[in-house]
């Protein structure tokens, strides 16, 4: 399996955001100039955007996937201080 590095993941990440503003068949007023910039949280490694498209090709939907390991990691300390504060 090939790997990604940085670079790359970072061109991805800012090429699926730039996916969701690409103008479509019934969004023609839409333009490149009009693409927000890529919101610094989501450069981040713990998150991937990810573009998917309904099957009407209609809506677009955004979903950040978090990297396991720092969900389990914030759980752990969240529950590490709720154990604490009893």
């Amino acid at each position: 399996m090939t790997r990604l590095n940085r670079k790359d993941n970072d061109l991805l990440r800012n090429q699926e955001w730039q996916l969701l503003f690409k103008p479509g068949p019934n969004n023609t007023s839409s333009s490149s100039s009009e693409i927000p910039p890529l919101p610094s949280r989501f450069a981040q490694d713990t998150f991937l955007v990810k573009s998917v498209f309904s099957e009407s090709n209609e809506k677009y939907y955004l979903i950040l996937v978090t990297n396991l390991k720092q969900f389990w990691y914030e759980k752990l300390q969240i529950e590490d201080i709720r154990e604490r504060s009893k």
